[in-house]
């Protein structure tokens, strides 16, 4: 199917999103959201969020002064660490994070939000994305 990029992608009208964070018990520093569009079962679009970085956490100097906001400098495009926060706020996060990309990057809207009851992430993407979507 040829369209332009002005034109929204019609066939993404509801999907289904969980994000997983936690395992066995034990909160985790990464977590991962996925969007999978009802009709086709595939991933459309998923938001890797994480709480720490390796690179970071391996910095032995000062953590104030010259040499430190230096490497700061260089190492900051490099760090992984994407996510402030508990890791309960990782899935409404990466929701959001989709949703608000949906158009610009994916060219499709996700009118019908089918979730697995979690009372947190329906609200938080109400207002934040850019058009009206229905949890279903």
């Amino acid at each position: 199917m040829l369209r332009n990029k002005y034109q929204l992608l019609e066939a993404t009208k509801s999907v289904s999103g969980d994000g997983t964070w936690k395992t066995r018990g034990h909160t985790s520093r990464i977590g991962v959201c996925s969007v999978i569009g009802d009709v086709t079962g595939k991933v459309i679009d998923v938001a890797v969020l994480s709480s720490y970085c390796k690179g970071c956490e391996k910095w032995r100097g000062p953590k104030s002064g010259h040499s430190h906001e230096e490497w700061k400098l260089k190492h900051q495009p490099h760090s992984v660490k994407n996510h402030i926060g508990s890791s309960s706020k990782m899935e409404v996060d990466g929701m959001k994070e989709v949703f608000q990309r949906s158009v610009p990057q994916r060219n499709a809207k996700y009118f019908k939000f089918i979730g697995d009851g979690d009372t947190k992430t329906f609200p938080g993407l109400q207002g934040t994305v850019p058009y009206s979507i229905k949890k279903s």
